[in-house]
């Protein structure tokens, strides 16, 4: 009852977090096993969807480190001379995920670290095992990628 529950939500934030479809299913179900091992220290007095979203996001980024793909080598140079938009609202949640996945590993766990699940930088700092700066620095890649890929892909859909 409880995987029927709560299998959508946590899909959703394995969507944001890692690669691929398969990936993201693999993940989901890795958090099942961990929440039901641990429900004995799930504290009721906490709401459960915090709980069970917080196991979500540390086993995504775990099957990330197992994949060798949580690299900061991933990080892809990109010309800033694109970005002097600002982001846009109220997009499809389809589009939105096109474009976090365009997005390298550790920009992609920043953004939604960040933006999404509402962390600060020393908190993903900690998480990440990377410098304060660091994160700050990923952030504001992605979001520069975020509007030129956002940018790109409308100008193309505009051609078709």
């Amino acid at each position: 009852m409880l995987y029927k529950s709560y299998y959508g939500y946590v899909m959703g934030i394995a969507l944001r977090y890692v690669i691929n479809y398969e990936m993201a299913e693999e993940s989901t179900n890795d958090c099942f096993m961990k929440v039901f091992s641990n429900i004995r220290y799930y504290a009721e007095e906490k709401n459960f969807k915090t709980w069970i979203r917080r196991i979500a996001i540390n086993t995504c980024i775990d099957s990330l480190r197992k994949e060798k793909r949580f690299s900061h080598l991933n990080d892809e140079k990109v010309n800033e001379s694109f970005y002097n938009e600002p982001v846009i609202e109220n997009l499809d949640y389809e589009f939105v995920l096109t474009l976090l996945k365009r997005l390298p590993v550790m920009q992609r766990l920043v953004f939604n670290l960040y933006e999404i699940e509402g962390y600060n930088h020393n908190e993903i700092s900690e998480k990440l095992g990377i410098p304060e700066s660091s994160s700050r620095t990923y952030l504001t890649r992605a979001k520069k990628r975020l509007q030129h890929d956002y940018k790109q892909l409308n100008i193309n859909d505009e051609q078709l």
